[in-house]
């Protein structure tokens, strides 16, 4: 859900051309895109995992105080007024651009899964 929020908070998202594609990600695909997220960072050293994951829980916890709502429950206003209290926090924008750089990378991986032709095989 933390990769949604990120990709939800973006700053132009409503305006930009790919919003309807944003909007278009199936729930197999968001869930494609968090698990990557989630395995690159348990995969990291333990010096880099453990300020990431203080980051996210704190991210979520400030989330969850200010809103008074859990992350998948907030709305996109909701989103962006932890994602702007948060924003700082010292480190968070490291954490931010990473969580958003992995889900990029997720999401054309997707695409480019989609598109290939069934029986072609991979790259």
């Amino acid at each position: 859900m933390l990769v949604i929020d990120s990709i939800c908070t973006l700053p132009g998202t409503a305006a930009s051309p790919s919003a309807s594609k944003i909007d278009a990600f199936t729930l197999k695909a968001s869930r494609e895109i968090s698990t990557y997220v989630e395995a690159t960072i348990s995969e990291m050293p333990w010096f880099f995992r453990y300020p990431i994951i203080f980051i996210a829980t704190l991210t979520g916890a400030i989330g969850l105080i200010v809103t008074g709502k859990a992350a998948c429950e907030r709305t996109t206003a909701g989103r962006r007024r932890a994602v702007a209290i948060c924003s700082f926090l010292p480190l968070y924008g490291n954490f931010s651009k990473l969580v958003r750089s992995l889900s990029l990378l997720a999401y054309f991986d997707i695409e480019g899964k989609m598109a290939r032709a069934p029986g072609e095989g991979s790259l």
